[in-house]
């Protein structure tokens, strides 16, 4: 019990941190700007790309001497399972559009004021400045907090990985603070976990999900009147046969992982 108690309590502080500190730039962004429809999509990218660095320095330096391998775990991977963690990464695509589809039947007020909201947060912003962001850092920082800090807290608690990585995707989706987001993180947030619990490097979650963030943001780049055409839409939702295929490689490949690379 004692074990759970701390994992949680460090995993919400974590949490609770990254929204003070989002929260902190927002509101100078604020007192700048005097309202949220005034804030420029460039200056709220640069706030989350700050928040992001924060924590990504606050990660290494809290668990400097606590043997900071056991919580980030770069192993090395192969360049075949590098490949199938992007293609399993631009799958979870269409899957998270179908779920937000499918919200926006159920409460479709929620769905578009989500919707306006990222409009409002990275509408006009730079595409390099954002890809920075949304498709690097935000993978790289999120998984080092998720998928390392996160898991290594759930295995001190239990020895049952499904428990681990079930967790780990509620969690994941929690940590976004939206009910629309946190539908389809968390089932993202279960995928990426599955790929770090095959091959146990960080490597291939955060792969996936530079993917997904990064082919997110370049269908936003695309003009609307070929996004939904039909035959775009049926590429799109095809892509969804690549998760399976590529998760099956990703298991397939992590059996040649040695022993002692675990």
């Amino acid at each position: 019990m004692r074990r759970w108690i701390k994992a949680l309590v460090i995993l919400f502080g974590l949490i609770v941190l990254y929204q003070m500190v989002g929260s902190f730039f927002f509101i100078i962004s604020m007192i700048f700007y005097g309202d949220i429809e005034s804030i420029p999509g460039n200056v709220n990218v640069i706030g989350l790309i700050f928040t992001q660095l924060f924590m990504l320095g606050f990660v290494f330096l809290i668990f400097k001497d606590q043997h900071v391998k056991t919580y980030v775990r770069f192993i090395p991977i192969k360049r075949h399972m590098v490949f199938w963690s992007f293609v399993g990464g631009v799958a979870i695509l269409p899957i998270s559009t179908l779920l937000i589809q499918a919200m926006h039947y159920i409460m479709p007020s929620v769905v578009d004021n989500y919707i306006e909201l990222m409009d409002q947060s990275l509408g006009g912003a730079n595409l390099v400045i954002t890809l920075i962001s949304v498709a690097i850092l935000a993978p790289l920082v999120e998984e080092v907090i998720m998928r390392g800090v996160l898991f290594r807290q759930l295995e001190t608690a239990t020895m049952r990985p499904i428990v681990i990585v079930l967790l780990s995707g509620l969690i994941f989706g929690v940590f976004h603070m939206n009910i629309v987001q946190g539908v389809f993180t968390t089932v993202a947030g279960i995928i990426f976990a599955v790929g770090f619990l095959w091959t146990r490097s960080l490597w291939v979650p955060i792969i996936m999900h530079l993917a997904n963030n990064l082919f997110a943001v370049l269908i936003g780049e695309i003009p609307l009147n070929i996004v939904e055409s039909s035959p775009f839409t049926i590429v799109f939702f095809v892509l969804m046969l690549g998760l399976p295929l590529s998760l099956w490689m990703i298991y397939k490949q992590s059996r040649y992982l040695s022993s002692s690379e675990r």
